[in-house]
């Protein structure tokens, strides 16, 4: 069953040490291949609760999957937190989304992991390439 989600809702992004990282939607772009607005914040939640200053780190749009699924499960809502202007994407809006970049939710996993070093920035990285 597809979980609800919209502006405002703050989520956990599962982590590798079994702490999760902090999002918080934007907006819901339905003429963006339904893509979902998001920031990502510094800070994380573990067993003692929140960990660092909630500053944003990334704002994307992504695919919704792991937000419907619960994956990505809605903790609380509040006011979005980034002013419209600094969405990066909203630019593209004017021109119907064409050259707009929207980034696998299971990418964004691994910029969080790799963030709050829980994972190396190079883990693809190929040494013979």
């Amino acid at each position: 069953m597809a979980r609800r989600f919209g502006p405002g809702d703050i989520f956990g992004v599962p982590l590798p040490d079994g702490s999760m990282g902090v999002g918080q939607v934007l907006s819901l772009e339905p003429d963006a291949l339904n893509s979902v607005g998001c920031v990502f914040l510094s800070a994380i939640v573990g067993p003692q609760g929140l960990s660092g200053v909630p500053r944003p780190i990334a704002a994307l749009l992504i695919t919704p999957d792991l937000l419907k699924s619960g994956v990505w499960p809605v903790k609380s809502s509040a006011p979005v937190l980034l002013p419209r202007e600094e969405w990066p994407y909203e630019p593209y809006r004017a021109s119907h989304w064409v050259g707009v970049k929207i980034t696998g939710s299971g990418i964004v996993r691994a910029l969080l992991a790799a963030y709050h070093p829980l994972t190396p920035w190079d883990d693809w990285q190929d040494p013979n390439y």
